[in-house]
């Protein structure tokens, strides 16, 4: 890609930003984008840094939620709703922890193409617009359970469909958004529930990544102190408009509106890719 420009961390931040919490797979059109313009990330620090500048986002606009679970942790107050989330938490983070362990670099090889990118959107597509049947559901029935009354098994099969966004084209977002509310989850709480999920996926994932940096020999390339800032800048900006955005969505049940966008786009790649 060359030498990382003021323009091109600002598109990889704000395509990052968007698409992270988006229930469009940030993923995908990270691998398209790579693709159709020829782009690519300068480095794994800059994208470690943009994922980051995400996750920062979500501890922003869910910043009660967060005090409020590292308080009832060390605190260790058991019968504080909080707690027991703490560890529903961790319960559903660990299946991703592990596929991603395992079959991420094999992902990478084989599935981060075009190809596979625009069927796995058309899956995201459908898991979408099943979601906005169940959201429509629960707000029928007035449905509004709580994250903290989820049974273990239930915490277990959410994160089993966070695991599945490895696959680039799945919306991580989505596809737990939407378990949350088959599980029976009200619709503020499946998405509040999402995007704290995603909190140690991104951070542990971060630390895995710096951690491999730091054991390479050899210093990682040095890169523009004001480009950089900038990307990871625009990404936490356009993830604070994402995160409102998809939890306006899943309270109004407006799933099916990105399901579309996903089956456009979708079968616009598979087109392409032939």
């Amino acid at each position: 890609m060359g030498c990382l420009t003021y323009g091109r961390a600002l598109l990889l931040g704000v395509l990052q930003g968007l698409t992270e919490f988006l229930p469009v797979s940030s993923s995908g059109h990270l691998v398209v984008a790579r693709s159709l313009l020829g782009l690519d990330l300068p480095g794994l620090t800059f994208e470690v840094l943009l994922h980051l500048g995400t996750a920062l986002a979500v501890v922003s606009v869910l910043w009660a939620d967060v005090k409020r679970l590292i308080g009832a942790v060390f605190g260790w107050r058991r019968r504080d709703p909080y707690f027991r989330l703490a560890w529903l938490l961790v319960a559903a983070g660990l299946p991703a922890a592990l596929i991603g362990f395992v079959l991420g670099d094999l992902v990478e090889l084989y599935l981060a193409q075009p190809g596979s990118v625009g069927a796995m959107l058309l899956v995201t597509a459908a898991l979408l617009f099943w979601g906005q049947r169940l959201a429509r559901r629960a707000a029928a029935a007035g449905g509004n359970g709580e994250a903290s009354a989820l049974g273990l098994w239930q915490a277990i099969v959410v994160g089993l469909a966070q695991a599945l966004a490895i696959l680039p084209g799945i919306s991580r977002s989505g596809a737990t958004v939407v378990a949350g509310l088959e599980a029976g989850l009200g619709r503020a709480a499946a998405a509040r529930f999402a995007l704290l999920l995603s909190l140690p996926v991104i951070f542990g994932g971060a630390i895995y990544d710096l951690l491999s940096l730091a054991g390479t020999d050899g210093a990682v390339k040095a890169l523009p102190l004001g480009p950089l800032a900038a990307g990871v800048l625009a990404a936490f900006l356009c993830g604070l408009v994402a995160v409102r955005v998809l939890l306006a969505a899943v309270r109004r049940a407006y799933l099916g509106w990105f399901g579309f966008y996903c089956a456009a786009v979708g079968l616009l790649v598979l087109l392409l890719a032939r």
